[in-house]
């Protein structure tokens, strides 16, 4: 008899041995778990007038969404970055529609002075950072496109490839 429960006390010693064993694992493993941010883009769309006198405008978006499951409320800090597009200029991006070209530019802010880059070349990027606790935030940032005026351009479908990048 005394045999039988030095077994049951060593079965149960082991199985709380094991279960805390895990709980440890379990904690250690989501306690450093870092957040994960995705991207989508949805550029502005205008139509254009070459005969028109003003310049053309209008608004894109950037969404950026983090997503946490580990414990705490770590600090999320990001940058980001739009690329030069077709034209591998950030200072006249082009659109393109068979070999004719459109000039536009995309910028940070209404008030288009920022010309919205990757921190070279005078160009501007947009940071952001905040706590994330479990679970998903989610940030729209607004892309503000200028088309200068008088651009005698034949009539077509104009599109550029824009990547974002977003740096964390």
């Amino acid at each position: 008899m005394p045999l039988m429960i030095a077994y049951m006390y060593l079965k149960l010693f082991f199985l709380r041995m094991l279960t805390s064993m895990f709980l440890i694992l379990l904690i250690s493993q989501t306690a450093h778990a870092n957040p994960s941010c995705l991207t989508t883009a949805t550029g502005p769309i205008a139509i254009y007038d070459p005969l028109g006198a003003a310049n053309i405008y209008g608004v894109g978006n950037v969404k950026v969404t983090c997503i946490y499951v580990g414990l705490g409320s770590p600090a999320v800090a990001y940058q980001i970055q739009l690329s030069t597009g077709v034209s591998n200029s950030f200072n006249n991006r082009t659109m393109r529609f068979l070999a004719n070209q459109l000039v536009y530019n995309l910028y940070i802010n209404p008030s288009y002075s920022l010309v919205w880059g990757d921190n070279t070349s005078g160009t501007a990027t947009v940071n952001d950072g905040y706590s994330i606790s479990a679970g998903t935030i989610i940030k729209n940032y607004p892309v503000y496109m200028r088309i200068p005026s008088s651009q005698l351009v034949n009539a077509g479908s104009y599109a550029d490839t824009i990547t974002v990048t977003v740096v964390y």
